[in-house]
């Protein structure tokens, strides 16, 4: 069965989500990150496995958007649908993500004649986000009726003696200070770690904006909120994967 929504008048019906999974052939630091090897499979199934488990998958329309023949392949492979290649214009390293979000809901919409409830975005660079982190980041959007669910970081220790670097070498000014922070005392500082976005359809189109009037956090921990862009950042996910791995054999 679907997801039902309740309204005011009563059930409205089953809720449609569109999954997207933004994953480009090029990449400024890190050339081919969305299809190299992490334990033994390309970066992007990793992403596609979380949402095809997910308890709301019936719910589902998923969808990678590439511009590389390659990485659309391993998409379908993996049940996962590739319905266009994404223009050049929107695979360059100055196309943003709501531009590549509003390219694929306004081709899935029109090709499908469905309007979406909510949009869902899944970057591929975030291989230990799982399906249990999908579900409850889902639920938590439909418990709460919010614009939108974020998923987050906590910081433990902020960087108050960041500097910037002269064009002579030398220290610059403080990029923060600690007295302009607005905080409260005792209160918790998050990050947003590029995750998980679940937004409200309507927010995406009227506002272009992934977060909107109220959007709530869900938070993750330091190693599953890992964000792959460097090589540094894909050996760090190869150890967390393979302690991962290796915890799951002791125990069975």
């Amino acid at each position: 069965m679907g997801i039902k929504a309740r309204s005011r008048g009563g059930i409205r019906g089953y809720l449609k989500f569109l999954v997207i999974v933004p994953a480009r052939g090029g990449s400024k630091r890190l050339q081919g990150k969305n299809h190299m090897q992490l334990g033994g499979r390309p970066l992007i199934e990793y992403t596609i496995d979380a949402a095809r488990k997910s308890r709301y998958c019936k719910n589902f329309d998923l969808v990678c958007s590439t511009d590389d023949k390659e990485i659309a392949r391993i998409a379908r492979v993996n049940d996962c649908l590739v319905p266009f290649l994404r223009p050049p214009k929107l695979a360059s390293d100055k196309a943003n993500s709501m531009d590549v979000v509003l390219h694929a809901l306004s081709y899935m919409e029109s090709e499908t004649k469905k309007k979406y409830d909510y949009v869902i975005l899944l970057q591929p660079t975030s291989p230990l986000r799982t399906w249990r982190h999908l579900d409850e980041a889902i639920t938590k959007a439909l418990r709460h009726r919010c614009d939108s669910v974020v998923s987050v970081v906590q910081l433990h220790h902020l960087f108050y003696n960041l500097r910037y670097l002269k064009r002579d070498g030398s220290l610059g000014d403080m990029v923060l200070r600690k007295e302009g922070l607005k905080t409260r005392k005792g209160s918790k500082i998050f990050a947003i770690n590029g995750a998980i976005y679940i937004t409200r359809r309507d927010v995406i189109v009227e506002q272009k904006d992934f977060y909107g009037r109220r959007s709530l956090p869900y938070s993750m921990d330091k190693k599953t909120s890992i964000d792959i862009d460097t090589l540094e950042d894909f050996r760090s996910a190869e150890f967390l994967m393979q302690q991962k791995n290796n915890s799951r054999t002791k125990v069975a």
